[in-house]
């Protein structure tokens, strides 16, 4: 089995054995890797790098799609061009929102902090919620 048809054959088989579509595991894969890639590389998720790495795998995805519809001769009615398409956008599309909403609303992400706030503090002020009265 050439390297080409056994990822075919893995793809074909993840996608059977989970119960889900290949369209469906684009969109999983595609949040693993950029989470996986901005863990590992100490990268933000706001950072261009997670979505450049991504692009990256994708793109060498496709071309193995790409090989793989063309290993037996070229079929224009193969339909690649609307599946890679369709592929592009289904890996791309949530990675690129979670990127511009670390970028450009980081607080939806991350609790702001308000200020110095120490444990004595927090201990007053849940007393304080709490109805105990100050010492």
């Amino acid at each position: 089995m050439q390297p080409i048809e056994y990822y075919e054959w893995a793809k074909t088989w993840l996608s059977d054995t989970t119960m889900m579509s290949k369209d469906a595991l684009h969109v999983y894969f595609a949040l693993t890797i950029q989470l996986l890639v901005a863990r590992h590389s100490r990268a933000r998720l706001a950072s261009i790098w997670p979505l450049i790495a991504l692009a990256g795998l994708e793109f060498c995805n496709e071309w193995m799609d790409f090989v793989h519809y063309y290993a037996a001769g070229p079929d224009p009615q193969a339909g690649w061009r609307a599946d890679t398409i369709k592929d592009v956008i289904n890996t791309m599309i949530l990675p690129i929102a979670l990127f511009a909403v670390a970028r450009l609303h980081p607080d939806l992400l991350v609790r702001p902090h308000h200020g110095d706030f120490d444990e004595a503090d927090l201990q007053d002020d849940l007393m304080a919620r709490a109805g105990v009265p100050a010492e």
